[in-house]
């Protein structure tokens, strides 16, 4: 192998590992979030009402990416669904009442209700990835 082509130490491999697994989770949401609209209209087209169209969607793109986290993003080989379920609702919680609580904070002094959904999105992300990979799918 050429001089340069492996990582010069642990931090150089650590630091690729975690924007890996970052993209990983970016992919993940991206999914999750198609799939929350994706079972959102379905529901609705079939008749539901929307507010309970958006509660089983919600739950199902949850569902959803927890399965799809803990075997890809964070590639839990020995993974025990059972004992990360609970702690991934809760982190996931969290990281809604964040992107609310942001949204709510900025919406009146940034006049945007764009730039407010996008900023509180941005940081719920970092929560929930923070979250997910040190509290639910840690070593």
């Amino acid at each position: 192998m050429p001089p340069g082509a492996e990582p010069a130490n642990a931090a150089q491999m650590s630091t690729r590992s975690l924007v890996s697994q970052l993209a990983r989770f970016l992919g993940v949401g991206l999914t999750g979030f198609v799939i929350d609209v994706g079972t959102t209209l379905l529901l609705v087209e079939l008749g539901s009402p929307p507010w309970l169209a958006r509660l089983v969607a919600i739950a199902v793109a949850m569902v959803g990416t927890w399965l799809a986290n803990g075997r890809f993003t964070f590639r839990r080989g020995g993974w025990a669904p059972a004992a990360t379920f609970v702690p991934y609702l809760l982190v996931a919680a969290a990281a809604a009442a964040v992107n609310l609580g942001v949204f709510l904070a900025l919406f009146q002094p940034l006049g945007s209700m764009l730039l407010a959904v996008v900023v509180a999105t941005a940081i719920s992300m970092i929560v929930s990835f923070a979250g997910f990979r040190l509290l639910v799918f840690g070593r």
